[in-house]
């Protein structure tokens, strides 16, 4: 089994909106009135203003080919945000400047409880700065590994925030399109932070109930079966990664997993969910059923985002006693962490396509063909001895960092 080659606290519940998820229908995007457009213009209104008049920059978080990310104190009050700062000329060609106001333009928009928040965008002739919220607790899979002990009951409070995330989001039209570990982060640094779903890069609008996405993005192993294929897909596509998320959550290693990437695709397009009860004997029925519910090939009788939190999983009283295997989570851990020393060449989703049986003409890069960013903080500003951390993260020319999301062209 592939599997067997893996190395192998949470926050009170945010409100769910009042929503109408259409989810693998289609979406009832929700358009912002005028009044929400002014306060958003009024907001943003210093976007000419320059970065350090306001904000003290510090520290560096990580980098990547496109953009860095530095630690930024703001002087009026002293608090602490992550600015992310790309240089223009690393995003010249016409895609990568639509992706990137297509980022702008989703952050800006959304303010959610359970979603980071875009605070400040800030704008020079060479830079863009985005100051986003600060998650010091970092990775949920890190700060449990950290706790040593995780229970099913916190699992299903960790699912009720993202769920909510995902039914706001779900109802602006916006799919997140790569929902995974590194991408779910703490506020704080407690066991009981609240929980906060990062990086909206590769985020898009479906527009009407009958619009779907053709792009295929994200990160290969929590992709859904459609997202694979040649069609159209609907927002149900985040609801299968959190699935994924889900069970390795619980137990430590990923549903669908192989060497050979080709055989993973096969795994993933198959859709046979196994659960060896050597691993899940200590875990409830309901759970199993969830994860089944989520990870469906067919998207349409997939759950969405009020079958889920209307699942049992979700609303019974579960023992506080039933234990994870927090073991086999820190293996996981140390295996997605290396896996992108291991890996020179980055695979990019076209080619899971071709693998798939599914023609594609964009060619393939390596990360040695990407450019590197420039940090115009680079000599004021004090490393601290803080260097880059880097998760897996199967987009070319992104990287993870901590606290922020993935830094990408």
């Amino acid at each position: 089994m592939g599997q067997q080659n893996q190395p192998a606290a949470t926050p009170a519940m945010a409100a769910t909106p009042a929503v109408n998820d259409v989810g693998v229908a289609g979406v009832a995007s929700v358009k912002p009135t005028e009044d929400e457009k002014k306060k958003l213009k009024m907001q943003f209104r210093n976007r000419k203003k320059h970065l350090s008049k306001d904000y003290e920059v510090r520290k560096k978080l990580g980098e990547g080919n496109f953009a860095l990310v530095r630690l930024c104190t703001r002087k009026r009050d002293k608090k602490d945000f992550a600015v992310k700062i790309i240089h223009r000329k690393r995003m010249s060609k016409p895609k990568q400047q639509v992706a990137l106001e297509r980022e702008i333009e989703i952050l800006m928009s959304v303010d959610h409880p359970n979603c980071v928040k875009l605070q400040d965008i800030r704008e020079t002739q060479n830079h863009v700065y985005l100051v986003l919220e600060l998650c010091e607790g970092g990775e949920l899979f890190d700060m449990i590994c950290k706790a040593g002990k995780f229970t099913e009951l916190q699992a299903v409070r960790v699912i009720e925030q993202i769920t909510s995330a995902l039914l706001y989001l779900h109802n602006r039209g916006i799919v997140h399109r790569d929902i995974k570990p590194e991408n779910i982060l703490l506020l704080e640094k407690s066991a009981d932070s609240v929980v906060k779903l990062t990086d909206f890069g590769l985020a898009n609008k479906i527009e009407g109930p009958i619009n779907g996405l053709k792009t295929s993005c994200g990160t290969l192993y929590y992709a859904a079966p459609e997202v694979l294929g040649p069609g159209p897909y609907q927002a149900s596509i985040d609801y299968w990664s959190l699935g994924v998320v889900l069970y390795v959550l619980l137990v430590g290693y990923l549903p669908f997993y192989h060497d050979a990437r080709e055989e993973t695709i096969n795994q993933i397009r198959r859709a046979r969910v196994h659960f060896d009860m050597k691993d899940w004997g200590n875990i409830s029925v309901q759970a199993r059923d969830i994860i089944r519910k989520l990870l469906t090939k067919d998207a349409k009788s997939r759950l969405n985002g009020e079958t889920l939190m209307a699942h049992e999983w979700m609303t019974s009283n579960l023992k506080d006693e039933s234990v994870v295997n927090v073991d086999k989570l820190k293996k996981f851990q140390d295996w997605k962490n290396g896996f992108t020393n291991i890996i020179d060449t980055v695979v990019a989703i076209q080619k899971w396509k071709r693998l798939a049986g599914v023609e594609t003409k964009t060619p393939l890069r390596t990360m040695s063909q990407l450019a590197r960013e420039d940090d115009p903080f680079q000599e004021n500003a004090k490393e601290s001895g803080v260097g880059a951390y880097y998760a897996t993260d199967n987009r070319p020319g992104v990287r993870y960092v901590p606290g922020i999301g993935s830094v990408h062209e």
